[in-house]
């Protein structure tokens, strides 16, 4: 979120500046307009906001750093193993990237947790490089539903009993897909969220997804998800 945040920093000082300089006040509506964005914005990413409304305000939040990548530099494309059967990193950018990861990985399938808006290589260019692909759309900076979290975790099990590497995704390999991973590591070690986040920053830098005290969608989602396996397994 820092790219977003820092371009509505700058709108704003640049406001309270041509005040300090030029003695004039900002209209009174630029301000409550900036404001009521911001507002909107925070609220989605605490998990106030309808999914829809969440979507619109990460594509906000993204452009600054989206228009930089596309049209001054090629963002570097990274992963990392995080597990024996699981790979995560950033959104593949070209087919290029796709045949890295077969080639160096020997990635088998695809957990894709980005939007539309976000994906730069279509779906039948991936399919036809012989890979099995699932999008499980989530807006960036927010949690994957638990049902769409469940279907990663079956995704990767299903894949991990044939010994195939599953490649997850979001953009930045740091958020949505890290909390992918930490569910897949909870499950298959049998540890509780925090341990697996500990664990995965061990093998990716990615998002503290229990900041803010915990009271983040995503840690909540992370302890109901550990909830469920706890409760599964006492009905073995």
């Amino acid at each position: 979120m820092s790219a977003g945040v820092t371009a509505y920093v700058v709108i704003v000082s640049v406001y309270l500046l041509s005040y300090l300089l030029f003695g004039s006040i900002p209209p009174t509506g630029v301000l409550i307009a900036i404001a009521g964005v911001v507002g909107v914005c925070g609220a989605s990413y605490l998990g106030f906001m309808p999914r829809t409304v969440s979507s619109y305000a990460a594509w906000f939040l993204r452009l600054p750093q989206d228009l930089y990548y596309d049209l001054m530099s090629k963002r570097p494309f990274n992963f990392n193993r995080v597990a024996k059967t699981v790979v995560v990193g950033r959104v593949p950018r070209t087919t290029d990237d796709i045949q890295t990861l077969i080639q160096q990985e020997q990635v088998r399938a695809v957990i894709d947790m980005t939007e539309p808006w976000e994906q730069r290589v279509e779906t039948d260019a991936i399919t036809r490089m012989g890979l099995e692909r699932i999008n499980l759309p989530t807006p960036d900076y927010g949690a994957p539903t638990f049902e769409d979290l469940n279907t990663a975790i079956d995704f990767i099990r299903r894949h991990a009993q044939l010994n195939n590497t599953v490649y997850v995704h979001c953009n930045g390999g740091k958020g949505r897909a890290a909390t992918v991973a930490a569910a897949w590591l909870m499950y298959r070690e049998s540890i509780a969220p925090q341990d697996a986040l500990k664990l995965l920053r061990t093998k990716r830098k990615v998002t503290k997804l229990d900041r803010l005290g915990g009271i983040l969608p995503v840690w909540k989602l992370l302890h109901r998800f550990h909830a469920a396996i706890l409760d599964s397994k006492a009905r073995l």
